[in-house]
């Protein structure tokens, strides 16, 4: 079940002609409210279901707890600064807002567009257009960027409903809200692919240079899901 969270605020004003496509316009610098509406629940894209946090819901569909200053970039340069962000990883949507005292309720949503880069605190997300679903794009946080490979974290949340007792031998079970967060290999034509655990499959997606990456792999005793390791490694491969 797809949710949501029309806490919606936007930094980015959208043209849509169909909802596969949208061109996006900053307006000078300022956060648009037009087009967009605020509500204090959450519903559902498709079946007009409603999830509502309680005070017992377990997890979080949030990367960051609390809204954080950042900046929308685009071609390196700032177009916004100093704005309050927040990802949201369970709908792969971005919140923003004016400032950190604007009540939570009254953000909109960030337009999600390969042309910027948002920068939430010190992480940088980008929004990668998906080869599969043209017109759809997913949030992946930036991790280190080179010329032949760039290494990204993939934030994703599961949500699992309350479940009420059914009798005196059972017990409820909170919502529950669950991240999961893997790594992943870009090429230079833009392809994102999961780096697998394994040293030899991960290797593999080095093409010519599998080789000597499994040398290096080997020779420095790396681990294939830790983010130093994984770094270390893309540092490497971008300097052969």
């Amino acid at each position: 079940m797809k949710i949501l969270f029309a806490l919606a605020l936007t930094a980015m004003v959208v043209s849509n002609t169909n909802a596969q496509q949208q061109s996006v316009t900053i307006k000078n610098g300022d956060l648009s409210q037009s087009n967009y509406s605020n509500m204090d629940s959450f519903y559902a894209a498709f079946n007009g279901e409603t999830i509502v946090l309680t005070a017992d819901t377990k997890g979080s569909p949030y990367v960051n707890p609390k809204f954080q200053l950042g900046s929308i970039i685009k071609n390196g340069e700032p177009v916004m600064k100093n704005i309050a962000l927040r990802y949201n990883a369970y709908n792969d949507i971005i919140l923003g807002k004016q400032n950190l005292q604007i009540p939570d309720t009254k953000s909109l949503n960030v337009i999600k567009s390969p042309d910027y880069q948002i920068k939430i605190g010190n992480d940088i997300f980008v929004a990668i257009p998906s080869k599969t679903n043209v017109g759809q794009s997913q949030y992946y946080q930036l991790i280190l960027e080179g010329e032949k490979a760039t290494l990204y974290l993939k934030h994703t949340v599961s949500y699992k409903e309350r479940i009420q007792a059914t009798s005196s031998m059972t017990r409820d079970s909170p919502a529950l809200f669950k991240m999961h967060s893997d790594y992943f290999f870009g090429d230079a034509d833009g392809n994102v692919m999961e780096i697998p655990s394994s040293k030899k499959k991960a290797a593999k997606l080095f093409g010519a240079s599998e080789a000597k990456i499994k040398t290096f792999i080997k020779e420095h005793k790396l681990n294939m899901s830790d983010e130093g390791d994984l770094k270390r490694l893309f540092q490497y491969y971008n300097t052969l």
